[in-house]
């Protein structure tokens, strides 16, 4: 077992649900400075920090597969560069794949979320949406990204 990680975080065996800050063996400053949430995109969990963090963001990573019970991937959200404003994520722990498959209101999308965008939080208001098509209807979403 690795020095940063507190008593009581398995790794390699079963994950133990509970916050994942608290997983972390590092100074509490930083670890304030932490989001405490994230989101979780089938087997990747994504958080966003501080770019002044990025030195612990090894820790942080192994810390989120350690805690987050569906988690093969960690990631961090660097936020949005370029023209055609696109996210820049970073594999920080875990497996070192992007691709995944998220279940969302009945249907299985494949995802690979570094080269695309794709928001958990918006489940609810895509079904929303879905919900007003009629059966004969068609509708054209031109920027559906994966297509939920």
């Amino acid at each position: 077992m690795t020095g940063w990680l507190k008593k009581g975080t398995l790794l390699g065996g079963s994950k133990m649900a509970g916050n994942w800050r608290e997983a972390l063996d590092l100074p509490e400053d930083v670890v304030d400075e932490l989001p405490r949430g994230y989101d979780v995109i089938g087997s990747v969990v994504i958080i966003r920090m501080p770019e002044h963090l990025a030195a612990y963001k090894d820790e942080v990573g192994e810390a989120l597969i350690a805690k987050v019970p569906q988690a093969e991937t960690a990631a961090v959200d660097w936020g949005v560069e370029g023209t055609v404003r696109a996210r820049a994520i970073e594999v920080i722990g875990g497996k070192q794949t992007l691709l995944t498959e998220q279940k969302e209101n009945g249907c299985r999308l494949l995802v690979d979320v570094g080269t695309c965008y794709y928001s958990p939080r918006l489940a609810g208001e895509r079904a929303r949406v879905a919900d007003q098509v009629a059966e004969d209807e068609r509708v054209l979403d031109m920027y559906a990204g994966v297509g939920p």
